[in-house]
Parts: structure tokens; sequence; C-alpha cells
């Protein structure tokens, strides 16, 4: 039995089937499995369940080397499921119970990514260059903006309401950075004007996942960020807006930056496209955070940061420093 598995979407989507896919291979061993991903399939290299039946969408004969050739192709899509819109389900478990048909998600393991020793070196060396020209001790990757954020004239805004909105990330970067460095994780077109408190450079997918594994903390909102650094048990803070915590993140792993006691609108992309337009102005207040409340939440950050592992040790003379990462 030959069949195609088709996984679209972002990459976070990707990280968040692995488990699944891993399963589905384990437990169906006659079948001849190829593994189609739209953009990201770079993620699925090192892992040795994957890596040799996975082939990108710009490959050129695929449609005749896998799909004409192929007894079924199967395209798994948590979000058609009721399980997951009604939030009785996480993104990895949706997953699972469309491509393995089960409620059981207990012999799941837990989202993993591989990074090589080049990888692993040079996301060191980059971060230990930070710590010294910063003199701190600890670096953090902070990626505030989602896919869905827009540059308009005067600021970077995400009309989805899933990023951190502008002003309150300028808020939590200024702070932050008297006490550790921060390296912004995102495209130049989401680069802000006004920030003067993180270092800013292009990489790669795989360079970023590197660099995740590496740090001493994450901070992200609900994009691939945060499903990243959960792959290498990173420790980290995720906002969460406008969509759920149960159903695209990690709430028994990640500190959660969530408003209480607010009514949220689900937004059923890829199901009801007219009513996710109109989940998208109903939640705008999601972030709407009291000056005290956002006090509150960068003094947990800083906590958090201060107990977390990897360190960089910095100084001002910019003298060579050894790399501590445990």
């Amino acid at each position: 039995m030959r069949k195609v598995i088709i996984i679209d979407g972002g990459a976070g989507r990707v990280i968040a089937a692995i488990p699944s896919l891993i399963k589905y291979i384990s437990n169906n061993k006659e079948h001849e499995v190829r593994i189609l991903v739209y953009g990201w399939s770079s993620l699925l290299y090192g892992i040795k369940q994957l890596s040799n039946k996975v082939f990108p969408a710009e490959s050129a004969g695929a449609f005749s080397n896998y799909f004409e050739k192929s007894d079924e192709v199967i395209k798994p899509e948590p979000y058609i499921l009721p399980s997951y819109f009604k939030q009785h389900k996480s993104l990895v478990e949706a997953f699972d119970e469309c491509l393995n048909d089960t409620d059981d998600h207990s012999d799941l393991c837990d989202p993993f990514l591989v990074i090589d020793q080049n990888e692993r070196e040079n996301a060191r060396m980059t971060l230990q260059e930070m710590a010294q020209r910063s003199g701190k001790t600890k670096v953090v990757i902070i990626q505030p903006f989602g896919r869905s954020s827009q540059k308009g004239m005067d600021k970077i805004y995400d009309n989805s309401n899933r990023s951190i909105p502008q002003d309150l990330y300028l808020r939590i970067v200024k702070d932050l950075s008297k006490e550790f460095a921060i390296l912004f994780m995102g495209e130049e077109s989401q680069f802000v004007d006004q920030d003067k408190y993180t270092a800013k450079f292009g990489a790669d997918l795989r360079a970023w996942i590197a660099l995740i594994s590496e740090s001493s903390y994450f901070i992200g909102c609900d994009s691939f960020g945060q499903h990243a650094a959960r792959s290498f048990n990173k420790p980290g803070t995720v906002f969460i807006g406008s969509t759920f915590t149960k159903n695209i993140t990690y709430p028994e792993f990640f500190h959660i930056v969530e408003r209480q006691n607010v009514k949220k609108m689900y937004s059923p992309i890829r199901l009801a496209e007219q009513d996710a337009s109109l989940a998208d102005k109903y939640n705008q207040h999601c972030f709407d955070y009291t000056e005290q409340e956002v006090e509150s939440i960068i003094e947990q950050i800083k906590q958090n940061i201060r107990g977390s592992k990897n360190e960089y040790i910095g100084n001002q003379s910019g003298t060579q420093r050894e790399c501590c990462s445990s």
C-alpha cells in the first residue's frame, strides 16, 4: 500500500504533526509512506523515522514519482475537527485523531526537531558574540509577530489579533534589555523602527531552530517559534491573544500570558472564512492589559529567565568567554 501524506499550513503545524506522523509510520509498517510538506520540509531533516520519506512540494516529478503511483493521498486537517474547534484537543492531538483515527493520545511522543553539530556550534557562536557585545549573561529570543502581521504607516499590526501588539512588545523589550541580551526573531518587514533594544539579523529556518535550541529563553506568540522552543524543551513565555491556549500551545510546559475572564470568539479558519473575519473584529480586546498587569507579566518573565539554564558568560571588555550549556 503506497500512501502520500500532505502536511500544509505554517511551520508550526508541521512541528505539531511530527508525533502523529511517527506514530502512523510505526503502526503501519506495511505501508510505503511518502510525506509532502509545503515549504517547510527541512524541519523534518534528521528525524530518522521521517527524513527519508519527506519531499518538498517544489520537487520536479513529484506527481509522477509519488502521487501517480500512490494508492491513497491523505491530507489531515485538524481545524475541521469538532474536538479541535471545541477546544477539547491540542493541535498535536488533533493531528493524531486525523491521521491515526484515535482518541488515545497517550502513546504520542512530544514534538521534537533535530539539529546537527555544525548548526549547533554556529548558533552557540552567534549567541556568545551577542553576550560579549552586550555584557549580559543570558540571551533571549523573542518572536512578537506572527505570519498574519502587517506593516502599516507607523506600526506593525495583526488583524487576527495573534501577535503581540507593537506597543506592548516595545514595553517588554525595553525593560528586559536592561538585564538580558535580546534577539528579535522575524522578517525584515517586521522590524519596528522604535526598537533599539534587540539585535536583528537574517537567518533561514534551520538557523532559527538552532538559535532557539541554544538560547536561554524564548518569548513568542501563536506562531512557529513557540513550537520550535517546545521541540527543544526550551523554557519560554507565550502570549495568547484571539486563539485558545488548549488548541495552539503547550500550557503544561510554557508560562502562558492570557487575559483572564475575557470572552473570545473562535476563528474558524479553513472552515467558515466569513465567521473567521467576524471573529477577528470581535477579538480586538484580547491584549488590552492594564499597566499594573504589564508590570506583573514582565516581572514574572524576568524571574523565569533568571532561572533558565543556558548562560553565555559576557563581560564589558570583550574578552573570550566559554559557552556554558546544560
